[in-house]
């Protein structure tokens, strides 16, 4: 199967200055408030795009409403944004329960083209068949994973702020395993 690595725009560049936010809500989805705010102090962004991935991952409406397409049920927490360089604005983004893989191992690659491919190496492969999209962890950073569907379907919308690229996905060796 074919693999894509969604990612928030690399051109958009990253929050500049301070975000406030709960302990809960960086501890992921379980732990987070059904409304969850984020208190942006500094320049904040220009852009914020359709995804953020600090204080962790957030989606914008049209993203989740794709990717619930693809799952019969797909729950969300509100999180609202709130930054000091545009006073009296909220911005809504929604962390996703999404499925979690843990990866062991990352390689990059560089081919002649300027663009590097990342290749995960997991445990298991066969649970990543099942499923449209995925989160997988390494080394304490989350990388959204989706198949070729879901991918075509993003990229259909022409959303604002979002980069995917193609991944490579590969089962630990069994010999590695043990």
């Amino acid at each position: 199967m074919e693999y894509f690595l969604l990612t928030r725009d690399p051109r958009l560049g990253g929050i500049e200055g301070s975000i406030s936010c709960s302990g809960s809500l960086q501890r992921g989805f379980q732990h987070a408030d059904e409304v969850e705010f984020v208190q942006i102090q500094g320049l904040g962004l220009r852009d914020y795009g359709c995804m953020l991935e600090q204080p962790t991952l957030l989606f914008s409406e049209e993203i989740r409403t794709i990717m619930s397409h693809y799952t019969k049920t797909l729950p969300s927490k509100n999180v609202m944004i709130m930054d000091s360089s545009v006073p009296g604005q909220q911005l809504p983004y929604f962390l996703l329960d999404i499925q979690e893989i843990s990866a062991v191992g990352l390689e990059q690659t560089t081919s002649f083209v300027p663009q590097k491919q990342l290749k995960f190496i997991v445990n298991s492969y066969e649970i990543l068949k099942l499923l449209p999209f995925f989160k997988l962890t390494y080394l304490h950073r989350e990388y959204v994973i989706l198949r070729l569907n879901v991918a075509e379907h993003i990229l259909r919308h022409s959303l604002y702020g979002i980069a995917i690229d193609r991944i490579t996905i590969e089962e630990i060796e069994e010999s590695e395993k043990e």
